[in-house]
């Protein structure tokens, strides 16, 4: 990360947002960042270098446009299908979707989000937290315009909230710890699956979540097929 205002000069997706936050009355300080790479482990590392400021003082907002220039019709289809990916949480999910988009080769269209690594890095700071929902609040594209719609060639927009719910009773995993488990289980299995014998130290983990005492109910399948549970 380095400071550069020229990267600034040209990029306007920060002053369109200023009128809609200057409604709460005073702005508080704002820490823009541009994001001037489609490298996805770039956008891994740069959630978790933000992730000690991913908390509910302070407000995180990604802007990216959705499809540009294809029909009306191409626009809202394609437009809700990288919606509906981007709310599943699943960053693959999302990344599929994206690929899928572009291979489709729908007629004018250059991308289904323009600043989708911004999305991204977004989703990997959501997926290390637990209660967090996406919400899709609003769709419109630019063909909706009475004016100046032009139906043939549209640019999308999606108004969508990651919000907090109220945490649920009882003990559960965040995201992040339930990659772990899945890690640490299969790394086990091929530990004991490759040796016959018994050994004393078993893959573990350092987390915190993860050494709390509680039940675990384990269930083995191969190709869909239940081998044996405990």
């Amino acid at each position: 990360i380095v400071f550069d205002p020229t990267a600034h000069s040209d990029e306007h997706s920060i002053e369109v947002q200023l009128p809609f936050l200057q409604v709460f009355g005073k702005i508080p300080p704002i820490i823009p960042i541009v994001i001037a790479s489609h490298d996805r482990s770039i956008c891994k590392d740069l959630a978790n270098t933000l992730a000690p400021w991913f908390t509910p003082n302070n407000l995180f907002i990604v802007s990216a446009d959705f499809s540009h220039y294809p029909s009306y019709e191409d626009a809202i289809r394609i437009d809700h299908q990288t919606a509906n990916a981007f709310c599943s949480g699943e960053p693959s999910q999302f990344l599929d979707i994206l690929q899928e988009n572009e291979e489709e080769h729908v007629n004018g269209l250059s991308t289904s989000m323009c600043a989708w690594p911004a999305a991204l890095s977004l989703m990997y700071l959501a997926e290390a937290e637990t209660g967090l929902t996406y919400e899709q609040l609003h769709y419109s594209n630019s063909g909706d315009h009475k004016l100046y719609g032009d139906k043939k060639r549209v640019v999308g927009y999606h108004a969508i909230a990651l919000r907090g719910k109220k945490p649920e009773t009882g003990f559960y995993l965040s995201n992040r710890g339930k990659s772990e488990v899945l890690d640490l289980s299969r790394r086990t299995l091929e530990k004991y699956g490759s040796r016959p014998e018994k050994e004393d130290s078993p893959p573990h983990s350092s987390s915190e979540e993860l050494l709390q005492s509680a039940g675990a109910f384990v269930s083995l399948k191969s190709n869909g097929k239940l081998r044996g549970c405990i």
